[in-house]
């Protein structure tokens, strides 16, 4: 009995570790994500009233985590993004302007282990915003879309079977997304705090 107690212990710890080892070696996770936006855009002409009216947005969607090598992953993530500011002067236009509120996300960052822990990582890569504006928007002036430059900022931490990731984003709009002939160039950039379960 006690020899069938200690083989089957043995057993145990053995595919214990088994288990261990293959759930360390998936090369590919998926898990969904929440977070907030802070939103600022940025703008030509340059006028003495101009009023920016930035404020909190959220965000949610679908991301993936695959480990290319023991340092490197790619992160690409899909996600519904609520980017809430407008831009309004009484000298140049007689409304608020908000351009590209709501957009789907595609973004592609590479993702690089810091040090010797894999709990903390930089990423950094590209991004694409397309619009899906409202009737009411899109009657007056069509969203735009738009290529990002992103630069995250995360940390990993192990909950059981999943991995919980808060992550702290900067993304850079590269394109003119303006379609108000009152303005000459509008350039959207977020700031964005994002919690994700990875299994």
């Amino acid at each position: 009995m006690k020899y069938t107690f200690t083989l089957f212990a043995l057993f145990l710890s053995l595919f214990t570790t088994a288990q261990s080892e293959v759930e360390s070696e998936r090369k590919l996770r998926v898990g969904l994500n929440y977070g907030f936006n802070y939103t600022l855009l940025s703008s030509e002409p340059k006028v003495d009233d101009m009023l920016r009216n930035w404020n909190l947005g959220n965000r949610f969607g679908l991301v993936a985590h695959y480990r290319v090598s023991p340092k490197l992953s790619i992160k690409p993530s899909v996600e519904l993004s609520f980017n809430d500011a407008s831009i309004f002067s009484s000298i140049i236009s007689s409304f608020a302007y908000s351009p590209n509120y709501r957009t789907i996300d595609i973004i592609v960052p590479m993702a690089y282990d810091l040090g010797n822990c894999s709990d903390f990582y930089i990423a950094f890569g590209p991004g694409l915003k397309v619009p899906i504006e409202d009737v009411q928007t899109t009657a007056q002036y069509p969203g735009v879309f738009d290529l990002t430059g992103e630069l995250h900022i995360g940390s990993r931490r192990t909950i059981r079977r999943f991995n919980l990731v808060p992550e702290l984003r900067l993304s850079s709009g590269l394109l003119n997304i303006n379609n108000n002939p009152s303005f000459q160039q509008i350039r959207q950039h977020n700031i964005s705090l994002v919690v994700s379960l990875i299994r």
